[in-house]
């Protein structure tokens, strides 16, 4: 952020921090991912070139949606639902692919507000839109879709549960797998290599 500020990149500064503070938010740092987002909300705001750069509307939209995850997580209300509507306040996606990460990402957010059929909606979007070419996202999607419903504590929850577990398992993505299945299994170790049938 600091060589970003010396060369007077603002889109660099904002998403440095975007990215830095998605690393804390969803590993029980909320409060601290929630300070870096607001820093790079302030240096993506301030931009001059933000009519011109078309990379600093998107960054600035997940921002706000992860500003909106922040909040969720800390139990504020009102600010995730301040920051959701501001993500989706004259953003416009670039493909469909762009629109349905948003919509896995708010998926989530309203799963943390306990508002299942909201989630239960875009997350199920998601998951049917991501192919095997988006496997990570596709596997993120199902395993939303399976917490809703173990949640809204319908029969098929379960076995949802389950093959989601099944796809978390087998990603060569250590963080996917910590994020993922660490709340289904308090006994999974997030180093453990994926091994068939797990």
């Amino acid at each position: 952020m600091e060589l970003a500020h010396q060369a007077g990149d603002t889109y660099r500064i904002a998403n440095t921090a975007w990215q830095a503070g998605a690393t804390l938010v969803r590993d029980g740092h909320p409060n601290d991912a929630l300070k870096l987002f607001q820093l790079g909300g302030f240096w993506a705001n301030k931009s001059t070139r933000r009519a011109e750069d078309p990379r600093l509307p998107t960054t600035i939209a997940w921002l706000n949606l992860s500003s909106a995850t922040a909040y969720a997580l800390m139990d504020g209300l009102d600010g995730a639902t301040r920051h959701l509507a501001m993500a989706h306040d004259g953003w416009e996606p670039r493909d469909t692919f762009e629109r349905v990460g948003m919509d896995r990402a708010t998926a989530a957010i309203h799963l943390d507000l306990g508002r299942l059929d909201t989630a239960e909606r875009l997350a199920a979007s998601a998951f049917r839109t991501f192919g095997e070419s988006h496997r990570r996202d596709r596997i993120m999607a199902e395993v939303l879709l399976a917490e809703v419903h173990v949640r809204a504590g319908e029969p098929q929850g379960l076995i949802l549960a389950r093959q989601a577990i099944a796809g978390v398992s087998t990603s060569q993505s250590i963080a996917t797998r910590r994020q993922r299945l660490m709340p289904w299994s308090p006994h999974w170790k997030p180093d453990a290599a994926p091994t068939a049938g797990s």
